[in-house]
């Protein structure tokens, strides 16, 4: 099978200095490399792709930005069970998720320490989680088991719920954004200490 034409990207990975002068050949294509590669391959592969590519920081915010959405989705439909309380205690899991799965899609190794840390992190943001949830809803948790008033008390609860999530996953997203800008991995005593 021929490759058609608009299929093929010119590319320099690397940019070059010729010899005996100061002028400099600069990369090009990469991006685009990137983008192309990541309309072509099968679905499932898509987050490897995006955890194994480092020339594109914008493709893998994407992919993260996803890991966000699913995350931040799964906590309003917690928050929105009409048990009082327990969207506080469920949304823990969900939030330890989305971290592995952003520190997956920035190509860091999900080893004991960044997961250590992550549920370090998690459970920091939880004890904000339980109290941003408490502050904002406390009154309408006790709604929750009254039949009519429930309904609103949990799309409160549920959007409480969701945009914690989603500022939980936007800040580790952003920190880690930050330490791979050079182009290296952090440390996991890196991630920790951000």
């Amino acid at each position: 099978m021929e490759t058609p034409i608009e299929k093929i990207i010119r590319v320099r990975a690397k940019e070059q200095k010729v010899d005996g002068t100061n002028f400099i050949i600069p990369n090009f294509g990469l991006e685009e490399l990137v983008k192309l590669t990541n309309e072509l391959i099968p679905e499932g592969t898509k987050n490897a792709f995006a955890a194994a590519q480092i020339v594109d920081l914008k493709y893998k915010l994407l992919k993260c930005q996803g890991a966000i959405g699913a995350g931040a989705a799964a906590a309003a439909l917690l928050g929105a069970v009409p048990i009082p309380f327990s969207d506080c205690i469920l949304l823990i899991p969900v939030q330890v998720s989305m971290l592995a799965t952003i520190t997956y899609l920035f190509g860091l190794k999900v080893d004991k320490g960044i997961l250590s840390s992550l549920v370090s992190t998690v459970t920091g943001c939880s004890v904000a989680t339980l109290g941003g949830t408490r502050l904002a809803t406390k009154l309408f948790q006790f709604f929750k088991v009254i039949p009519g008033v429930n309904i609103a008390a949990n799309v409160i609860t549920g959007a409480t719920a969701s945009s914690l999530t989603t500022a939980i996953g936007e800040i580790y997203m952003g920190v880690l954004s930050l330490l791979t800008k050079n182009g290296k991995k952090p440390t996991n005593d890196e991630i920790i200490k951000s």
